[in-house]
């Protein structure tokens, strides 16, 4: 938080899956790996109205990519107002 009005957030998910598939009737991957990020910026102009602009994306990993490679990226903007008090 750098002062009253101002914060920045992030945050990283990551998920690591084993399974054996002997123990499915559908084919499953024998591991699987995800990694999601967020970035979150956040002003608020006055106690009912705030601002935020923030970044996120995601990776997958499973038995036929090795590493983690990116799937999704989003950039997004969210306005925030409070009609009644």
């Amino acid at each position: 938080q750098f002062d009253i009005r101002q914060r920045l957030r992030l945050a990283l998910i990551h998920t690591q899956l084993n399974h054996n598939p002997a123990l499915y009737t559908q084919p499953v991957d024998k591991r699987s790996q995800s990694l999601g990020t967020q970035l979150i910026y956040s002003y608020k102009v006055n106690p009912k109205t705030l601002l935020y602009l923030g970044y996120s994306d995601s990776a997958l990993a499973n038995d036929e990519i090795d590493s983690l490679r990116r799937t999704d990226r989003t950039l997004f903007a969210k306005f925030s107002y409070a009609w009644k008090s």
